[in-house]
């Protein structure tokens, strides 16, 4: 009997991130017409920047423990050690999420008066439990991608994405409006949280050592003035927007930016084995090789998923959204282009965390955030929400520059750029080039053409960095 054909070991740990990653994302965008027809643009835009403030709590409240798990873990000498880094990264990052939370309930009247697009008391309350929740929750989610546990990985991530848009459409049917919309978030991380927290205590006990919390702390502090600022730089434009002109222009750029973020989405199934194992990779022979290669790699998929995008995100926005929000289409190009660079400067960074701390990441981060408020702003007063688009494509490419170059200092990789060069080039070509009035068919062709040629470069540069054996490099292991 022949044997059956098994995968390699990371590929099928790709395919099932992969796999998650589309039902996940393929519900938020069903549910996508099914939520602009229950709310008008404006409550979408305001809806938004709950959304917006999520994200915000979500860097404070993570306080870099994730990042930070991943680096001690990596360079853990036994089993042991390894299993009390995430116990004691989970029970330090719960514990204080939940108490910055209560601490910030008296406070509620002043935030929501500091927060554009006239938000309610009960809707903060409801987004900020929920991201609170989500918060706890981040270490146990890392710990299952750091054991290569995809499966378990995909069954609880895509059980939770279909237990919110059944309760979504239930609750907007119920006239609830983003109310609906914010319980079914609640409800969904709610028992998300309570499978997780059951599978990390099994896998880990949960213990804490004050003296391993205050080094993890340590490490991943800087990484939530660093988050802010990235905030500054990708989040905090939405506000601008929302201050500076109204929630339904706010809730265009919303919609074309969540179409944008197919872009990540697309190559996530390689960025969530990627990011917690290269810096063990970078510990075995040849390792700083292997770096470079899976990272020149990532970044031209970056680059031929924005250009998908681009094409097929126009044709999804005018035949399924209602007609209000449609100018949407106008925006996606140029935000499909920055979220390429974007996904390059996040996968050329490794040489920023190989450090004991990670200051370097904050300083890279402080400027970034001054260049991006500088040209958002004059963005938005210039040109309006069409200036705000192009100056996140100028934006990331300042960010891609200022990292890699940092990040080579640190720790020189071969990376392969006529390759990757010439990919983004036919990307960004065909990104600013679509024909809306072509047929739907000649729109496709053109499309598989290019990525066609991408493909061909890619392969034809083979192997994509130089293939000297280089040996495993502890000196910044501390």
């Amino acid at each position: 009997m022949k044997r059956p054909i098994r995968l390699p070991h990371e590929l099928r740990q790709a395919l099932f991130y992969a796999l998650g990653l589309l039902i996940m994302k393929g519900v938020s965008f069903l549910m996508l017409p099914v939520t602009t027809s229950y709310l008008p643009a404006a409550e979408y835009g305001r809806l938004d920047v709950l959304i917006t403030w999520m994200s915000l709590g979500g860097i404070l409240l993570g306080l870099g423990l994730t990042e930070a798990m991943y680096r001690y873990c990596g360079f853990a000498k036994d089993s042991d050690s390894y299993r009390r880094t995430a116990s004691v990264a989970f029970v330090t990052n719960t514990g204080i999420a939940v108490a910055i939370f209560f601490f910030a309930v008296p406070f509620v009247e002043h935030i929501i008066n500091w927060l554009p697009g006239k938000v309610t008391k009960v809707q903060w309350l409801l987004a900020s439990a929920t991201l609170t929740i989500s918060a706890c929750i981040n270490i146990p989610l890392a710990w299952l991608r750091l054991r290569e546990r995809a499966g378990l990985f995909f069954l609880i991530s895509t059980g939770k994405a279909l237990l919110q848009a059944l309760t979504t459409l239930v609750f907007l049917r119920a006239g609830w409006g983003i109310e609906g919309v914010l319980w079914s978030g609640l409800v969904s991380a709610s028992l998300m949280a309570i499978l997780l927290i059951r599978v990390q205590s099994k896998d880990t006990a949960l213990v804490f050592d004050p003296e391993l919390a205050q080094k993890l702390l340590k490490y991943g502090s800087p990484l939530i003035l660093s988050g802010f600022l990235v905030f500054l730089g990708s989040g905090a434009e939405k506000w601008l927007l929302a201050g500076m002109i109204d929630t339904t222009v706010l809730a265009h750029y919303a919609i074309a930016s969540q179409f944008a973020l197919l872009v990540a989405f697309a190559i996530e199934p390689f960025t969530l084995w990627w990011f917690p194992k290269r810096f063990a990779i970078l510990q075995q022979m040849d390792g700083r090789n292997q770096n470079a290669r899976f990272a020149t790699l990532g970044s031209i998929t970056s680059f031929a998923s924005a250009l998908g995008v681009a094409v097929l995100g126009p044709i999804i926005i005018s035949r399924l959204l209602p007609e209000a929000y449609h100018p949407a289409i106008e925006l996606l190009p140029w935000l499909c282009i920055g979220m390429a660079l974007k996904q390059c400067s996040h996968i050329m960074n490794t040489g920023c965390y190989v450090g004991a701390t990670t200051l370097l990441v904050t300083r890279l981060n402080a400027w970034m955030a001054i260049i991006s408020i500088t040209i958002y702003y004059l963005g938005v007063t210039i040109l309006g929400v069409d200036g705000l688009v192009k100056g996140f494509a100028i934006i990331y490419s300042i960010r891609v520059v200022l990292f890699y170059i940092a990040s080579q200092r640190a720790l020189p990789l071969n990376y392969a750029f006529k390759p990757l060069l010439g990919c983004a080039l036919i990307s960004c070509a065909g990104i600013l080039n679509i024909d809306l009035t072509l047929p739907l068919l000649a729109q496709l062709l053109l499309l598989l053409l290019s990525l066609v040629a991408m493909g061909m470069i890619v392969v034809s540069s083979q192997p994509l960095t130089n293939h000297s054996p280089t040996r495993p490099d502890y000196s910044r292991a501390g």
